[in-house]
């Protein structure tokens, strides 16, 4: 490759130098884009990084590969230009290239046997892999082995299997590729890609091996007497501190000829929306947290529900909540259980018990798999559904599984609905508690109108926010971000939304629910039991949401505000899997060493990072564009001299089209000469009679420094105090030099629509930092007045204005041109007082003199 373009470059310098150019112009151009979508996928890799913005790390794998293609292109680009000037380029791409494949590369995953483990087979393990068994099964041995507790008889399939069952069916490219394209705060792209995953693994089926493996637990004398079964989640990471609680489907009442559709089912709500955002929020990596699936005897339960070794909101008690039937109506968060407070020392105490609203319970349908919905007599709604020794049971189990596992825990049971009347325990995790914020006073009163109460602190804190009213699941996509979501209950599937919520109330007075645990461990305030919400309530009216004092206050409180800045969500994505693997992935992407690129250290040699590479290329392609005017070849375009009556040393290229072809061959030219329209447009500007030029000298004090250091005189036509245009007919690229600041303007003007564009970039200045930042204000406050899309990061201002056909970018350069020319010492005017929105007024009404005193 080298050859061939070295060889190239001297045939086109001796027989066809304008090929040679123009050749150069393409690669140069295509360098320009590619540099330029480089730093777009930098800039989105550190809102990921340092930015805590949510994204799953298959959107991070997409994103340094389209990077690396891009500095690979870079790479390509320059040598074309120069051949073999920088050879060794290529190579440091490569190594750096390297170490981030490998970096980004997965873990070694066990596709082989065994696809299924018994539970005599678990309780035999000294230590049971996690890795392989996931967090409900590991729970499970410990519930049936260390602790003895009462548990139906199960097996589980291993995550060997899953890992089988994606290669078996080629599912592990197809569904990163959806991950990939997923904007968490975006419910419609959730639902799309999650549907979309979900199709493929339900129409796919279970390897044979796996399937057969199965079988022969079903068959064991242990099992072969049990005709219905439940069929649950064990993901990796599930029931551990993230408790994924909800995340994942269990399907009930599954006979045996439906277990491995019922499999199947249970691996497709891994790629559900709400399981989806969780893993995303907490920095999960996808192949990272396998599915397991534990097989497990179905209990009819006659009641069932959840005990939690200390109060979720951290009250040092114990709390059982229970309802008849099945527990799932307890977590589902659609009715208030009964209630039972314990002490947490023996004899277990029961210090207070509350009967809940239970209009129905559910229970096993006739139809399999699946579950009824049963209406309860008067008399069972308002009876408590367990009795007070099996509450004193309940708190020593939980009370011995928090000494076991060293941590609060929450506990599922059920009591059996035929004559031995049960009790089982069905599984237990850590339990996330809520965070306490700070009173801002001993009574806690504020100044503002209480708009409704609550009865339960579902998760602590408080936050602010515009009301926004969920009637439904599909409802959460038109809610904006930062809402206070208003609901009657709130299900496992509103977790999707939980991303961009600042907080929730909920009408039902639960704490026991999914959706309450999974706002605990993510931080957000969650208040329960707010009747009437829905109709005090309304969509889009300010409220500030206390969940600890259990009030809604009308508008937004701002201590209380800046109280949940400081106690607000927390950081679940700290010393996540994702953000340790994006540690060492970003350390080769995105530090800077190469800076100053009049160091002799500025050399392929010192690219340690793919930003370095994007760096060097970029400023040695711009080096070797602009010194082809000092170049002698013939006939060839070279840079020429443009002579002006504004006090600006510019030298411009012509690469096709930019200058009247009678003036090719004279070493200075006019702007008479220019015909590149993108040119003369922001030349229109430039030259606006408004523009005071004589006010201020853009004097380079580095180049003075040197010079007169030297004992020299400085040269006005100094090449660094020139500014250099590219141009073609309806391409211009001009680079500025106004003293300190710097200014590039990128702009294709064609007939194409879509490839249309321009970019802008401003940075440094002369003044202090406080009159920078405030011009790099004011440049972002005119820029969103043309339509740009604007990022401003310091004295830096990057704007872009996209897909604008000709006449659309024509119209903004001369607006461009005058701001140039209005802004170039405008830094060393402004001050804390300057009214920046004031003065965008002005020079939008057409004010360009900024230097003068008023």
């Amino acid at each position: 490759m080298r050859l061939n373009n070295l060889f190239k470059h001297w045939t086109y310098s001796v027989i066809a130098p304008g090929t040679l150019l123009r050749e150069k112009y393409e690669a140069f151009k295509d360098l320009l884009a590619r540099d330029h979508e480089a730093h777009e996928l930098m800039a989105e890799l550190e809102e990921v990084y340092y930015g805590r913005k949510p994204c799953g790390f298959s959107r991070v794998e997409r994103l340094t590969e389209k990077l690396c293609q891009a500095v690979g292109c870079m790479v390509n680009d320059l040598e074309i230009m120069s051949p073999a000037e920088y050879a060794s380029l290529k190579d440091y791409f490569r190594k750096i290239d390297f170490y981030i494949k490998f970096l980004k590369a997965p873990p070694d995953y066990n596709f082989s046997p065994p696809f299924t483990l018994s539970r005599r087979q678990l309780l035999e393990e000294t230590d049971p892999d996690p890795e392989a068994i996931g967090g409900k099964a590991l729970g499970l041995s410990v519930i049936a082995g260390e602790l003895a507790l009462p548990c139906p008889e199960f097996f589980v399939i291993t995550t060997n299997a899953f890992y089988y069952f994606l290669e078996f069916n080629g599912l592990t490219g197809p569904i990163s590729d959806h991950l990939a394209k997923i904007d968490i705060t975006s419910p419609a792209s959730l639902e799309k890609h999650s549907e979309a995953i979900i199709d493929l693994i339900r129409s796919s089926e279970l390897p044979p091996d796996v399937t057969d493996a199965i079988m022969e637990n079903m068959n064991a004398e242990t099992f072969r007497d049990i005709k219905y079964w439940s069929v649950r989640s064990s993901a990796v990471g599930e029931d551990s501190d993230t408790s994924f609680a909800g995340q994942y489907e269990s399907i009930l009442n599954v006979p045996k000829d439906k277990i491995a559709q019922a499999c199947l089912e249970v691996i497709s709500s891994k790629y559900s929306p709400s399981a989806i955002c969780y893993r995303i929020m907490h920095g999960f990596i996808d192949l990272e947290t396998p599915m397991a699936v534990v097989v497990q005897q179905m209990i009819e339960p006659e009641a069932a529900g959840i005990v939690y070794s200390r109060r979720p909101d951290g009250e040092d008690l114990i709390e059982i909540n229970a309802v008849w039937g099945l527990g799932e109506a307890a977590v589902s968060g659609v009715l208030t259980p009964d209630r039972f407070l314990l002490k947490r020392t023996p004899p277990f105490e029961i210090v207070e018990k509350n009967c809940g609203e239970k209009p129905f319970q559910l229970l096993r349908s006739p139809s399999c798999p699946g579950t009824r919905k049963l209406e309860l007599p008067e008399a069972k709604k308002r009876a408590l559904s367990i009795d007070e020794s099996s509450a004193t049971l309940l708190a020593k189990w939980v009370m011995n599984a928090e000494n076991y596992f060293g941590k609060p825990q929450d506990m599922e049971w059920c009591i059996s609905g035929d004559s031995s009347r049960t009790l089982y325990c069905l599984q237990t995790r850590p339990l996330a508690t809520a965070r306490k914020s700070v009173d801002l006073a001993p009574e806690r009163e504020m100044p503002a109108e209480v708009l409704a109460s609550g009865t339960v602190t579902a998760s602590g804190g408080a936050a602010c926010g515009p009301v926004f009213i969920a009637r439904s699941s599909r409802s959460l996509s038109g809610m904006p971000a930062g809402s206070v979501l208003v609901a009657r209950s709130v299900p496992p599937s509103y977790v999707a939304a939980f991303g961009t919520v600042a907080a929730i109330v909920s009408e039902e007075a639960v704490t026991a629910s999914h959706a309450a645990t999974v706002a605990r461990e993510a931080g957000i305030p969650f208040l329960g039991g707010v009747e009437q919400a829905r109709s005090i309530l309304e969509d889009g009216m300010n409220v500030t949401v206390d969940a600890d004092a259990k009030r809604i206050y009308k508008g937004i409180y701002e201590t209380l505000a800046e109280q949940a800045k400081k106690s607000g969500k927390s950081d679940t994505l700290a010393g996540s899997p994702m953000m340790r693997k994006l540690k060492g992935i970003v350390g080769f992407i995105l530090p800077l060493n190469l800076i100053n690129h009049k160091s002799p250290d500025f050399r392929p040699e010192s690219c340690r990072t793919m930003h370095d590479i994007i760096r060097f290329c970029h400023e040695k392609a711009m080096q070797n564009m602009f010194s082809l005017g000092d170049k002698k070849r013939g006939s060839a375009r070279g840079a020429k001299h443009l002579a002006t009556s504004i006090p600006l040393s510019i030298y411009v290229l012509d690469v096709g089209g930019g200058i009247d072809e009678q003036s090719i061959s004279e070493a200075s030219i006019t702007m008479d000469d220019v015909v590149s329209v993108p040119m003369l447009k922001v030349w229109e500007g430039l030259s606006d009679s408004c523009i005071k030029w004589d006010q201020g000298e853009h004097f380079d004090w580095g180049e003075y420094d040197n010079v007169v250091l030297g004992g020299g005189i400085i040269n006005k036509d100094s090449p660094s105090l020139a500014s250099y245009a590219i141009l073609s007919g309806e391409y211009m690229n001009l680079s500025m030099r106004f003293g300190y600041h710097f200014v590039i303007i990128d702009a294709l003007a064609s007939a194409n629509s879509a490839t249309n564009y321009i970019t802008f970039r401003f940075s440094g200045g002369g003044g202090d930092d406080e009159g920078r930042f405030l011009r790099a204000e004011f440049l972002k406050n005119v820029l969103e007045r043309l339509d740009f899309d604007v990022k401003v990061k310091g004295e830096l201002v990057d704007a872009e204005f996209r897909h604008g056909d000709r006449n659309n970018i024509l119209s903004r350069l001369p607006t461009l041109g005058r701001l140039l020319g209005a802004t170039r010492l405008m830094d060393m005017r402004l001050d804390k007082n300057s009214d920046i929105p004031g003065l965008a007024n002005q020079f939008m009404e057409g004010r360009c003199d900024f230097v003068s005193e008023e």
